[in-house]
């Protein structure tokens, strides 16, 4: 089958003279940097991964297979072949992606495999698992089934896990019924004991409840994972089959029985359905693990289509909890949690509380406005408060009173509702179309990715308390020509919430837990995978203070740019350095920060070289070198005077910018100083200043400044730059520009 980019279905200044270039970045990604720079995550050709065709949905992870060394983004994604699609996974070390396997994970790789989605577990969460759907032969029928499958990473391979459902061909399948059309699986690592090694989770849609393809209804089922004890050969007593173990492991479905095979009524219910209203297709589910140690599964999904029981008929979008019940299939029953309603989902009349009727069916969804379609849930788990339990985090895309697509957060709170983020306002900007969000977690900070309708990738975070958290706009990654909706841009950390970093709290290895996302780019040809990270900026080195003979303060200056880094400064007698201050943590934040450094235990009447470096965990990045010489004894300071000189020239300019109105504009200057300078650019319209930014240039040198505009309007604009040197000389330059419709 051709290979497209289907309807998502899953989680699917002066130097000899000033100079300033003004050019618009709404169509820049400044803050995020490729991964690797330049290149692509399909690109192996000697493995099959030919970059002349086209990729698919993607799915990201942070970890590791090496217990408590630092982690690493790893991808699974679709990717056309010159036969059938393939799902394979790459990990990104060393600087460069590399192919785990020896090639797809396909169990056949004549048929198309698709929805893949990755996650870790295993002792340490330290084994890459990855699930997908596929048809099989061995199977009846030809339908899609639900495979999964483990890295074993001394062979370097990834094994298909779970009991043979193929009479001896080691299909090891997932589904509830194998003749039944299943996809979108969403995996998690995770375990509902405390201190146990997390086991990977499955939740997916299945066809299910009538014998004619035209009345079955797609239902969310779940399924975990049991490790077979040393010598275990048969999955005996699990349950959807119970054939042979196929590379160790048995999966066991999980909930009360709720529909049948041939039947959506309760009555002679086999199959344990999560759907609110089981005649409705319930579809895209998410998966995460919260609370007290991490041990609460939570499942997301929507449902959609015409109600046969008289309930909404809209997408709404719903949540529910795994609860312990030895009574029920896999020790667990499932609760569904909304904004304002609870109920089981259980084997009673109805089904459970929620559907008793359409208000307390509304009650039980997250919709913000329950009248209208919410669709394509994701869920992450994370804490803004460091020591607390995580609680479920959840993000949506809903229709607003425009008929536009709005991007929606909620949060479990109490562990009886969920409550809206942003003042229950959509984080997208107004105007826009926006559509098929993700959200992780990046220590204890949360990070949310989404899509406009002309195709641009946005990047946002919160910060601040959990009881108020206020919302952050990063960046955005430009669509490339032609506007294609691609699939959702998958975000995730190297520091995600779960035991093992202390809910977010402690990163493996000192890492700072930097984030990172997948995206689609159909740019003059095939649709190729990109990875962006978060990067700082603006990192420069400003002149020392407090200089003596053994010690001095050395000033640093740079731009988080949202995302947790370690700042350092390197020192030593010549640009060698040769010696660092020990690393500090800065916290997520957008703008332009200064922090003095001490530096202790220098020589008297030396002179010391020193720069700023401000790390990530996927790059390190550094000032200009500054100098001074420490004071003799006497505490004389050596260092000459500084000598500036400043001119001013005016560089090619834009004077007409094409933007979208209504949206996020973001402007570059490109400034020359001629010598060490405080540089301040403002931008304003009808006297009014808008934006203004300030940057200390400790030497001459060229670099960019950046002022944003939250909103652009059509009209005339003012760009003032001043640059003043140690000395108090001034140089000044006033430009207007005219922003129109594009």
């Amino acid at each position: 089958m051709p290979v497209s980019i289907r309807p998502v279905r899953r989680r699917h200044a002066i130097a000899a003279a000033v100079g300033v270039y003004l050019g618009t970045a709404a169509l820049a990604s400044a803050g995020f940097v490729s991964l690797p720079a330049g290149g692509l995550v399909n690109d192996d050709v000697a493995k099959g991964i030919d970059p002349a065709r086209n990729a698919g949905l993607v799915d990201v992870a942070g970890g590791n297979s090496a217990a408590g060394a630092v982690n690493a983004p790893w991808a699974a994604f679709e990717q056309e072949t010159a036969g059938a699609q393939q799902v394979f996974v790459r990990a990104f070390k060393n600087g460069a992606w590399r192919t785990k396997s020896p090639g797809s994970l396909n169990l056949d790789p004549t048929k198309d495999a698709e929805g893949p989605s990755i996650d870790f577990a295993g002792p340490g969460r330290t084994v890459p698992w990855t699930a997908f759907y596929a048809p099989s032969d061995a199977l009846p029928g030809g339908a899609t089934n639900i495979f999964a499958s483990r890295l074993n990473s001394a062979a370097d391979i990834f094994l298909p896990s779970g009991q043979d459902r193929s009479a001896g061909q080691k299909v090891p399948s997932l589904n509830i019924n194998t003749d039944r059309e299943a996809e979108n699986p969403a995996l998690v690592g995770g375990a509902a004991v405390a201190g146990a090694d997390p086991v990977p989770w499955v939740a997916w849609q299945e066809k299910d409840g009538a014998v004619l393809p035209a009345y079955q209804r797609d239902q969310i089922f779940v399924s975990r994972g049991v490790k077979g004890a040393e010598g275990q050969v048969n999955c005996d007593g699990f349950s959807p089959g119970d054939g042979p173990t196929v590379n160790g492991f048995c999966w066991q479905e999980v909930g009360v029985k709720r529909v049948g095979k041939n039947s959506l009524h309760l009555s002679g219910a086999t199959d344990p359905s999560l759907n609110i209203d089981t005649s409705r297709d319930g579809v895209l589910p998410d998966f995460a693990f919260t609370g007290p140690s991490d041990t609460v599964p939570w499942v997301v999904w929507y449902e959609k289509g015409p109600s046969a029981k008289g309930l909404a008929d809209n997408e709404l979008v719903f949540a529910a909890k795994a609860i312990k019940d030895p009574a029920a299939p896999g020790g667990f029953r499932f609760t569904a949690v909304g904004r304002n309603g609870t109920g089981n989902l259980d084997a009673s009349a109805n089904g459970g509380l929620c559907a008793t009727d359409i208000n307390s069916e509304r009650a039980c969804s997250l919709n913000a406005d329950p009248t209208k379609r919410g669709e394509n849930p994701r869920i992450a788990a994370g804490t803004m408060t460091p020591g607390t339990p995580t609680a479920p985090w959840v993000t949506w895309h809903e229709e607003l009173p425009s008929g536009k697509r709005g991007i929606f957060v909620a949060r479990l709170v109490g562990g009886e509702k969920f409550v809206l983020i942003n003042g229950g306002k959509p984080i997208s900007p107004p105007g826009v179309d926006a559509l098929n969000p993700d959200i992780t977690f990046s220590g204890n900070t949360p990070y949310v990715t989404w899509r406009e309708d002309g195709g641009n990738v946005h990047s946002a975070h919160f910060e601040g308390s959990a009881a108020d958290p206020a919302f952050v706009w990063d960046d955005v990654v430009p669509a490339s020509a032609g506007g294609l909706i691609d699939p959702r841009p998958s975000v995730a950390s190297l520091c995600e919430a779960n035991p093992f970093t202390g809910d977010g709290a402690a990163c493996p290895a000192d890492s700072v837990g930097t984030p990172f996302f997948a995206t689609v780019d159909a740019r003059t040809g095939p649709r190729n995978l990109l990875t962006k990270a978060y990067e700082p900026e603006s990192v420069n080195t400003l002149a020392a203070t407090g200089i003596t003979a053994t010690s001095a303060v050395a000033n640093t200056q740079f731009n988080p740019a949202g995302a947790r880094v370690r700042l350092y400064v390197e020192f030593g007698p010549t640009t060698a350095f040769g010696s660092r201050t020990a690393g500090q943590v800065v916290a997520p934040s957008r703008g332009i920060k200064n922090v003095a450094v001490p530096l202790t235990g220098l020589a008297a009447g030396t002179t010391v070289n020193f720069r700023t470096v401000v790390e990530s965990d996927l790059g390190k990045f550094v000032g200009p070198n500054q100098s001074f010489v420490t004071t003799t004894v006497a505490g004389t300071p050596t260092a000459p005077p500084s000598k500036v000189t400043l001119t001013l020239r005016l560089g090619s300019f834009n004077k007409t910018i094409r933007a979208r109105i209504g949206s996020p504009l973001s402007l570059k200057l490109r400034v020359s100083v001629s010598a060490g300078s405080t540089v301040k650019a403002t931008l304003s319209r009808n006297a009014k200043t808008l934006r203004a930014v300030r940057v200390v240039r400790s030497q001459a040198g060229t670099f960019t400044l950046k002022l944003r505009l939250g909103t652009a309007h059509v009209g005339t604009y003012k760009v003032r730059l001043t640059a003043r040197d140690p000395q108090g000389t001034t140089r000044t330059i006033t430009k207007s520009i005219r922003i129109v419709a594009r």
